[in-house]
């Protein structure tokens, strides 16, 4: 599973990005993505913990700094 992904093409304004609560998951937000899609592209950041990050990178800035360079 890619650490960005498309939640929804949207419309013309400015992207709305998504950050993972402690589950990792970004599928609890799909029911308020759908009234933003209107207006803009949708994006989740999510973790798979068993793959995305090893123990010692789970700090704020080791997730942080992955999910900086995800969206180049």
């Amino acid at each position: 599973m890619p650490l960005l992904a498309k939640m929804s093409a949207g419309g013309p304004g400015a992207p709305f990005f998504w950050v993972h609560g402690v589950g990792g998951e970004i599928y609890s937000y799909m029911s308020v993505t759908k009234h933003l899609a209107a207006a803009r592209p949708v994006y989740g950041f999510a973790a798979d913990w068993t793959q995305a990050f090893a123990p010692a990178d789970r700090t704020v800035e080791r997730i942080a700094s992955a999910y900086t360079r995800a969206l180049v």
